[in-house]
Order: structure tokens, then sequence, then C-alpha cells
């Protein structure tokens, strides 16, 4: 082999990890448009209104599957009630819909097992719902490689009707993921 080569073959190993990922996208992932995400009328939901299923969940294997070839699917206050508690979330009561909403199950994807924080914005004039889940990878870059697949980490939602559109993304990040997580303490 010539010395240009080795050159070349060492080029190619240094920058292998640099360019886009080799690992494949997850179907539930779906990015909003451009011009849909830069419409006006964004309305980030309140902590109260959703809770992220964890796989520690014991729900979380049933609306996983339930939600397998649909984005969004409604669900009881029975079939959740015993999943969540006060200590799990951080506030108190459990989530019931108002008289008028309902409950539903929404796809959200996360990198490892569980997001360090999920924020949920929905749109009504385009009936639309965003789930973007945040996990932290420790700084370590060797660590995040096997983070690297993202897992379903759906939400239950309490909304007045289920919305046309879902919209789903993963982050995984070091300790901008804390610094900018969308609810503080």
């Amino acid at each position: 082999m010539t010395p240009y080569r080795y050159v070349l073959i060492a080029l190619l190993a240094i920058t292998a990890g640099c360019g886009p990922s080799s690992h494949p996208v997850h179907p539930w992932f779906a990015k909003p448009s451009l011009e849909e995400s830069s419409a006006p009328g964004w309305v980030r939901l309140d902590l109260k209104d959703f809770r992220t299923l964890k796989p520690e969940n014991p729900d979380y294997t049933r609306i996983v599957t339930k939600l397998g070839s649909f984005s969004i699917v409604e669900v009881n206050a029975a079939e959740t009630q015993g999943s969540f508690t006060p200590e799990e979330h951080n506030w108190n009561g459990a989530l019931v819909p108002a008289p008028d909403d309902r409950l539903y199950a929404v796809r959200g994807l996360a990198y490892g097992l569980s997001p360090v924080w999920t924020d949920v914005t929905f749109n009504p004039s385009l009936h639309a719902i965003h789930v973007h889940e945040a996990t932290y990878n420790g700084e370590n870059t060797f660590i995040s490689y096997g983070m690297r697949n993202v897992s379903p980490c759906p939400i239950i939602v309490r909304l007045s009707s289920p919305p046309a559109k879902v919209y789903v993304s993963a982050e995984l990040g070091g300790d901008a993921i804390i610094i900018h997580r969308p609810y503080k303490d």
C-alpha cells in the first residue's frame, strides 16, 4: 500500500463517528416541518396535563402495544389510574380528565431507558401535538454509545379531542439537557 492509502484509511477511521448516525431511526420519530414548528399558537402543556409512561410502569407494555400502529389512542382513567403516584411525578393527584376532556396515550421516544424531561406542546389551530423527550448522557461519549437507540416512551395526556397530527422527537445530550429543561423546579 502506498502512504497515501494509509493516510486515507486513518482519516476515514477518525471521521467515521462524525457523520450522520448509521443506526436506524425509530418508526415513531416524526418532527414537524419548519412551517408547522414556526406557526403561531404552540402552547406548552402544564405538567398536570400529561404523564410520561416509563418502562417500569405496569401499564407500559400494554400502552406501547396499543400504540403499535396508531400515533394516538384513547384510554380510560381506570386503565391508567393505578400507574401514577405523586412520588413518581413530584405533584399531587392522579391524572383525571375534566368533564369535557379525555385521556389519550400518545407516542413518545427516549434514548436509553427513561427521559430526564418530557416537553409536550399543542397547537389548537393545526390540531397537532409535539412530544419531545430528552435523555442525559452524563457528558460521557462512551456511555452515550450504549444509548444510541431510541425506545418507546409514550405519554398519557388530557385533551378535549384527539389531535390530527402527532410529532415525536428525542434528544440525547449533556449538561445542556439539565440546564435548558422546559420545567424548572
